[in-house]
């Protein structure tokens, strides 16, 4: 074989590896960018103190000091309800998270305040269930009620439960009603409503976060891998039609 033609296969050789190589490379290189973009947003594990500080971060100005009391997990979806002890024991919040495939969350949304200690809230992709949640710390309160009210008279029990124990969650029937007047009792059924909230921090942060940010995530990766993918095959189609 002559040197020329010896270089000439060379260049073969050379012209071949690298019309597989470097589409193999730009796939390799998105989906090393897909995974670190999901994983970077996705990043919180069922963990309480990884949760504390994603909840204070989450938060406006980081006014709370957020302490997890309780975990609940549903479905695809994580509630997390927290504390914060400088704001008394009427401050209360929930997180709402949301699992990727990577088994870790992305915070959805917050609800905070002082106020009743039990809350309600739409259970996400269920409109015909509604969460009963709450925090508290009074232990003479053994039952609550949600119930219809006009000028401060109430009737008709829209939602109602048992206490068992300081921090609970409770899924019931959504009822379609909002507007409710809520109460709450001992075991001897005095109503302990007005008692309890008097407890409450009047100055406590208020408020509710909602991110749209979850569904531009999942968009933003599938760009990503959509670029790398028909860069990848542009590329392996050019070659092709050069060679031809």
């Amino acid at each position: 074989m002559t040197l020329e033609e010896k270089e000439r296969n060379g260049n073969f050789k050379l012209s071949w590896m690298s019309s597989r190589l470097i589409p193999i490379l730009i796939l390799l290189t998105t989906l090393m960018l897909t995974y670190y973009n999901y994983d970077n947003s996705y990043c919180i594990k069922e963990d309480t103190t990884d949760l504390a500080a994603a909840i204070r971060d989450y938060i406006p100005n980081q006014k709370v000091k957020a302490e997890v009391n309780l975990i609940q997990s549903e479905d695809n979806w994580m509630y997390v309800i927290f504390s914060d002890s400088q704001y008394g024991e009427c401050f209360m919040g929930m997180v709402l998270l949301k699992r990727g495939w990577n088994g870790k969350y992305v915070i959805r949304s917050a609800e905070y305040g002082s106020g009743p200690p039990i809350r309600l809230t739409v259970k996400p992709d269920n409109k015909s269930q509604v969460i009963i949640y709450g925090s508290i710390k009074d232990r003479r309160a053994v039952r609550y009620e949600y119930a219809k009210s006009i000028q401060d008279i109430y009737y008709e029990v829209m939602y109602k439960g048992n206490i068992d124990q300081e921090t609970f969650f409770q899924v019931q029937e959504n009822k379609d009603f909002w507007w409710t007047g809520f109460r709450l009792f001992d075991a001897q059924g005095m109503d302990i409503t007005d008692s309890y909230l008097s407890k409450q921090f009047k100055n406590a942060p208020a408020g509710s976060v909602n991110s749209a940010e979850i569904f531009m995530i999942d968009i933003k990766c599938l760009i990503i891998l959509f670029l790398g993918i028909g860069l990848a095959v542009g590329m392996r189609n050019r070659r092709r039609s050069t060679k031809s």
